[in-house]
């Protein structure tokens, strides 16, 4: 049995090869993506950032459906058309989310700015550290392998983003 794997990465360039592997292994299968933005601008091969949910889909890595994203809060016009043809789930709560097998992507701007200051893109808004973990914990046995990723130490202050990546990490754990 694979116990649970956490990723660590500087950004979500990561999530596409790590993603792709576990696809290979799950027939059945979800991918729960936490973040302020969507990630699907354009398909720029090799894999961005700013692409990786794009190159997903297209790469029919997964089903549509299978699909959910929390706490978005900035999306681009090509996103929208992309994302509303793709027909991709957008949820305020993971009640919905009925899979056993999880690939959970954590952008940590997903979190409010006050919280996590330390972050690529701050966006307005955002989850509170305890919403998010109530909703981490509702999912957390579920989850095969996690990723987390957009924590810059150089943004950060006192190095709030930091000890809340290590927190939320180890309440995955």
């Amino acid at each position: 049995k694979i116990k649970k794997g956490v990723l660590i990465g500087g950004d979500h360039s990561i999530t596409h090869p790590s993603f792709k592997a576990f696809s290979e292994r799950y027939k059945e299968k979800c991918l729960v993506i936490f973040d302020a933005h969507v990630d699907c601008s354009n398909n720029f091969k090799p894999v961005t950032h700013e692409d990786f949910l794009r190159v997903i889909l297209e790469d029919n890595l997964i089903n549509d459906e299978d699909v959910y994203l929390i706490g978005v809060r900035k999306v681009y016009d090509v996103e929208k058309r992309f994302l509303k043809k793709r027909k991709i789930n957008f949820v305020d709560n993971v009640d919905e989310i009925k899979n056993e097998n999880i690939y959970l992507s954590l952008d940590i701007d997903v979190v409010n700015s006050n919280e996590a200051p330390g972050v690529i893109y701050r966006v307005k808004g955002g989850l509170s550290e305890v919403k998010l973990k109530s909703m981490l914990n509702k999912i957390k046995d579920r989850v095969k392998i996690m990723d987390l990723v957009e924590v810059v130490p150089k943004k950060d202050k006192n190095n709030k983003t930091v000890k809340l990546a290590a927190r939320l990490i180890g309440e995955m754990l």
